[in-house]
């Protein structure tokens, strides 16, 4: 498992320069697929969408996807996920969380999105990835 520092510093790094349309506030994040189940071997792309504070669909989000997220579940070996949201299963057997994360200053008002350092939060989807 890895340190949630270095999850932190991970997102932060990967997201630099993601940009939002000028006056829009990051609210939500859905994941698709929300559920997918995907055999020994094979691969899936999970996709990121947006939704600004004022109803604006941003389709694809770039986000830094995870299967862990801010918790402290342990990532399972046989399942891969990579920078751009494609997942794998090899060798694992059964569901994980899939987590799509992006920065935001929470303590701006309204919150802003920033690259990583001080007063950082973050807004995140959540999907589902079966291995079978």
């Amino acid at each position: 498992m890895r340190p949630r520092s270095f999850l932190l510093a991970t997102i932060g790094t990967g997201l630099i320069g993601c940009a939002l349309p000028s006056g829009q506030t990051l609210v939500s994040i859905t994941v698709n697929p929300s559920s997918v189940s995907v055999s020994q071997g094979g691969s899936v792309q999970f996709t990121a969408l947006g939704t600004t504070s004022q109803g604006y669909v941003l389709n694809p989000l770039a986000a830094n996807w995870s299967f862990s997220g801010f918790t402290s579940i342990p990532i399972p070996t046989g399942v891969s996920i990579d920078a751009n949201g494609l997942a794998t299963c090899s060798g694992f057997q059964g569901a994980v969380p899939v987590y799509a994360i992006h920065p935001v200053d929470l303590s701006a008002l309204p919150p802003a999105e920033v690259g990583p350092g001080t007063g950082m939060g973050f807004v995140t989807g959540a999907g589902q990835l079966t291995c079978k």
